[in-house]
Order: structure tokens, then C-alpha cells, then sequence
């Protein structure tokens, strides 16, 4: 099951096309409607697409799960996405605490992420001179995923700066260093006869 989720993002990579990745996500859970990691993927991509209300129906599942089998399903990285989500419902209470609880989250962060999340973070409240400025400091960061580079430019919560230059110039800075890093890596690799 694991690998049928991982391809339709790997699809996803390759053609940028949500609805279809939604449609193999969906097909994958419907084997196994139990798979409560194939319901964060559907809610997250759910998320993307901006159909908050799908979103939100596959978050209760999840926290009819998270109740019934005495669980944290939701990893507190995507809390903003659920914070987002929530307020989009009206549930600004219940969305204020997955918001502060992120930012808790993220103010302990000790990996690469810490400044993307705290960009993500201000992003959301508003405040796009801190958003901005944790942005260019995550851009100094090395060895990050590519799903950074496809997923942060159409992630709602950053709505608010996205078609601000500066935003378009860091994550162009993103993406060109994520691409030398992969070509440094695939000319080493080729060089030690490893691909």
C-alpha cells in the first residue's frame, strides 16, 4: 500500500497534477480503508487543491482514529495545514490551538525545516517581513527534499507572499540550488560507477 501512495506523488512530481494524484490516493485507500497514513495524504493533497471541506472530512476520520485507538495520526508539521483547514470551516478556536501548537512545534525545531516552518507560520498570520526573512534564512539550508520545491509555491498557507518577488526570487534560489546539489550528487555517483 505504502508504495502505491508513494507513486502517485512520484506521478505527481513529474506531471504537477493534483486531481490525479487525489484519484490514486483515493483508489489506494479504498483497498484498505483502514490506512489512516493514506487519509493524511488525501486530507493534505485535499488541503492543496483548496477543497477545505474534503479536507475537513478526512481529518474527523482521522480523529475518530486518533480517539478510538488512542493515537497521534496527525504529525505536528502538518498541524498548520489542520489550523488552515479549520479556520477555512469556521472553527476558529480549534484551529488557534493547532496553530499555537505548530508554533510550538516549530519554535523546538532543531532540523533544516525550523525557518520554512516559521516562514509557513508567519505566512499565515500575516506577517510577510518575517515570513519572508525565515524564508531566504531556509534557502541557506543544503540537502533538502524536492518536495519542498514543488509543494511550498502552491501551498495555501503561503497565499499571502506568493506573488510577491521576493518570494518568487528565494524560491527560485530554492529550486536552482536543490538542482546543483542533484547534479553534484548524480556527477559524483557517475563517477564512482554507482549509476
Amino acid at each position: 500500500m505504502y508504495s502505491e501512495y508513494v507513486k502517485a506523488y512520484i506521478l505527481y512530481a513529474k506531471n504537477r497534477d493534483l486531481q490525479q494524484t487525489q484519484e490514486l490516493l483515493i483508489n489506494a485507500l479504498q483497498k484498505d480503508t483502514n490506512r489512516y497514513d493514506i487519509m493524511i495524504e488525501i486530507m493534505k493533497n485535499s488541503y492543496m487543491m483548496r477543497n477545505y471541506e474534503e479536507a475537513y472530512r478526512y481529518f474527523n476520520r482521522l480523529m475518530e482514529i486518533d480517539k478510538a485507538w488512542n493515537l497521534d495520526v496527525i504529525n505536528k508539521s502538518d498541524y498548520l495545514k489542520v489550523g488552515l483547514i479549520l479556520a477555512k470551516m469556521g472553527l476558529t478556536e480549534e484551529s488557534d490551538k493547532y496553530v499555537n501548537d505548530f508554533k510550538a512545534y516549530t519554535d523546538n525545531n532543531q532540523s533544516i525545516y525550523k525557518h520554512l516552518n516559521l516562514a509557513a507560520y508567519y505566512a499565515y498570520r500575516g506577517d510577510k517581513e518575517k515570513a519572508l526573512e525565515n524564508l531566504r534564512l531556509f534557502s541557506k539550508q543544503e540537502n533538502y527534499q524536492y518536495w519542498i520545491v514543488i509543494f511550498t509555491p502552491i501551498d495555501p498557507v503561503v497565499d499571502t507572499i506568493k506573488d510577491l518577488p521576493e518570494f518568487r526570487k528565494i524560491m527560485n534560489d530554492i529550486e536552482t540550488k536543490f538542482w546543483d546539489n542533484h547534479d553534484r550528487i548524480k556527477a559524483s555517483l557517475e563517477k564512482k560507477d554507482l549509476i
